[in-house]
């Protein structure tokens, strides 16, 4: 037999075999794609898992049916997987505060305004607590600190006024 015909037919059945195989071989674009839904439907499903113990710490609190280390406890274990879970550094500053440990809850607000540098609702929980516990001085700092940060912020001008009344206490 001659080489020609042999060497025509492998290229014929190389070619055919490539061509069969293409369609059926996902991209690296496909594969990456379907590896970047999986991670993100992976964090929404922790997210969630996250969410349902922060909630489940509130209603052991305002149930007051079990003891408030218990639902602090699942607070602890939401922060030991997400150290910037906005809602269980939220309520840790709560508990501190319903629990009389002002310097706690006092840590904790700032932590949320690191993490969150315009979240006005922890500056308010934050300078009530230091008024709370006589410290105008820090409460005066907090907000200017919290204004100079965010000189464009919607609510800037009732944190201004705020700021005012704190001054002439």
């Amino acid at each position: 037999m001659k080489v020609g015909p042999i060497i025509a037919i492998a290229c014929a059945v190389g070619v055919t075999a490539g061509l069969y195989f293409a369609n059926r071989t996902p991209s690296e674009e496909k594969l990456a794609a379907d590896r970047m839904r999986e991670a993100e439907q992976e964090m929404v499903e922790q997210q969630s898992s996250l969410d349902d113990k922060v909630a489940q710490a509130v209603e052991i609190i305002q149930g007051g049916e079990q003891p408030p280390m218990v639902a602090i406890g699942l607070l602890r274990e939401v922060l030991a997987e997400d150290p910037q879970h906005h809602e269980a550094l939220m309520w840790m500053g709560e508990f501190s505060v319903m629990s009389g440990q002002y310097e706690k809850a006092v840590d904790r607000y700032n932590e949320i305004l690191t993490y969150y540098p315009t979240d006005e609702v922890a500056l308010n929980k934050l300078v009530g607590v230091h008024l709370a516990i006589s410290q105008n001085d820090e409460a005066v700092t907090a907000m200017q600190d919290f204004l100079n940060e965010n000189q464009n912020h919607p609510k800037r001008q009732e944190l201004e006024e705020l700021l005012g009344r704190i001054r002439e206490q």
